[in-house]
């Protein structure tokens, strides 16, 4: 080969590095986002997850307080319809 030929090759196996070495460079940053985008996912899961139960058990008090309250609305119901009754 001719010394012309490998200086050719030669510049164009330097050029061939440095691109190797920025994507190397873009793959990783890359997967660093794509890590930190992966643990914010989790949290967030995690966090509503959590939020999920809270409210869950918030409905389910509220159900029983809202179930005590009809019971309470009926027994003065009965105690007011008994009174009417017995003044007639």
């Amino acid at each position: 080969m001719s010394e012309e030929k490998l200086d050719r090759i030669e510049k164009h196996m330097e050029q061939l590095m440095k691109m190797v070495a920025e994507n190397n460079k873009m793959v990783t940053e890359n997967n660093k986002v794509v890590t930190s985008l992966s643990e914010r996912m989790d949290q967030m899961e995690k966090s509503n997850a959590q939020r999920h139960k809270e409210i869950i058990k918030e409905l389910r008090n509220h159900t029983a307080e809202i179930d005590y309250l009809r019971e309470q609305v009926s027994k003065h119901d009965m105690a007011i319809h008994k009174l009417e009754t017995s003044s007639k």
